[in-house]
């Protein structure tokens, strides 16, 4: 699983944390890469040129833990704005890559309207990046059709 923990604290690191602290990781064996970057909220969709070394120190990390274990798949968060979405895209690639199926969270984003307001490079990997997904998790009944460009139905999970 791949995802954020707090601080900063947003609806994102709080569903991790509260997901780490429940049954589920002693249901099934998690493993979590937690890929904070920002350090308060303010600074989430800011560029710095620390985030990218800490982003070259995740993906390394992953492609350790992908070529010492055996996944059955690999979740991580889907972001809205165009460097975490880069970021998104990497690590699941890097999984893809391993041939781990990926599925994606997205906690209640609007990606059509991302990806209609987003440069055509950037849309074709929104689009390549969902489409090659094994399914896809959503908030609510009302969210699906934020892949159902790209998913058929049954692949999208509430």
């Amino acid at each position: 699983m791949i995802g954020y923990l707090p601080p900063p604290h947003f609806g994102p690191s709080t569903t991790y944390t509260s997901l780490l602290r429940s049954e589920f990781p002693q249901r099934f064996d998690v493993t979590f890469l937690d890929i904070r970057v920002a350090r308060s909220v303010a600074d989430i969709e800011r560029f710095r040129p620390g985030k990218l070394v800490r982003m070259l120190g995740f993906l390394l990390h992953e492609c350790w833990l992908l070529a010492t274990n055996r996944f059955d798949f690999a979740c991580s968060l889907v972001s809205v704005n165009r460097n975490a979405f880069i970021k998104d895209a990497a690590l699941l690639g890097l999984a893809r890559a391993f041939g781990v199926p990926t599925v994606l969270y997205a906690h209640g984003n609007n990606i059509p309207d991302f990806h209609d307001r987003s440069h055509p490079w950037v849309q074709r990997l929104i689009a390549r990046t969902c489409r090659r997904a094994a399914g896809v998790i959503v908030l609510g009944e009302s969210l699906r059709f934020n892949f159902a460009r790209w998913l058929p139905q049954e692949q999208i999970f509430v």
